[in-house]
């Protein structure tokens, strides 16, 4: 069951799908945010089949497109869309999620919104953009180092924006519970030899949707 959403942010709106499942559940009571990546929108390949798996296991999921690329308008941009999610939607507490660009998002505004901590149950991120294209001097740690929740993370060996020897390193800095997927010569679109892989993007959904079900776990018992 769809509901299309318009969200007010200043003076623009944003275009948000409200999808829940057609039969209510335990797992009802929560939600799950994720957004898109630098590019693309609403309709991303992963964002469509991660919400279509995380509604048949009977959570309520966000997603919306967000644009142009800046990232401090787009922390604000997730950051309206929780509130409404909190204000609007009957659920106890929600997971932040996004792909690339949207993961960073995710996991900045999940470490800075601290007026809603208490509704931000965890954080995923979807081939995460730890530096720039090959460039590994400058790398974006700060979001995922002061997250407190417990984290998400999947990504192909071959992402060019996220070298796996420090993005290890980095986990092991990080203080919350992370939950690491590397997937085997997948590239930053998830993709092998550019293209997609029903396996892999099949396994993506399951990994996901089986830790929400761990999260959300915890705050029910």
């Amino acid at each position: 069951m769809e509901e299309n959403l318009e969200i007010v942010v200043g003076d623009k709106q944003l275009h948000g799908i409200l999808t829940k499942p057609n039969q209510f559940s335990s797992w009802s009571k929560y939600a799950v945010i994720i957004t898109h990546g630098a590019g693309g929108d609403i309709n991303n390949t992963h964002l469509i089949r991660i919400t279509e798996k995380l509604v048949y296991y009977g959570f309520i999921v966000l997603r919306f497109t967000c644009k142009p690329p800046n990232f401090q308008f787009r922390v604000k941009c997730y950051r309206a869309v929780l509130e409404y999610c909190k204000e609007n939607v009957d659920v106890t507490g929600c997971i932040l999620a996004g792909r690339s660009m949207g993961g960073r998002v995710a996991a900045e505004v999940a470490s800075s919104c601290l007026n809603l901590a208490s509704f931000i149950y965890g954080v995923a991120c979807i081939s995460y953009p730890l530096h720039r294209l090959k460039q590994f001097a400058d790398l974006r740690t700060s979001h995922l180092l002061h997250l407190s929740v417990p984290t998400f993370i999947i990504n192909g060996t071959k992402d060019s924006m996220c070298k796996k020897e420090l993005m290890d390193q980095l986990i092991q800095k990080m203080s919350c519970s992370v939950t690491m997927h590397w997937v085997k010569e997948a590239d930053h679109s998830l993709k092998l030899k550019g293209k997609y892989s029903e396996e892999i993007v099949e396994n993506m959904c399951d990994w996901f949707a089986t830790w929400c079900q761990l999260v959300f776990a915890v705050e029910k018992s």
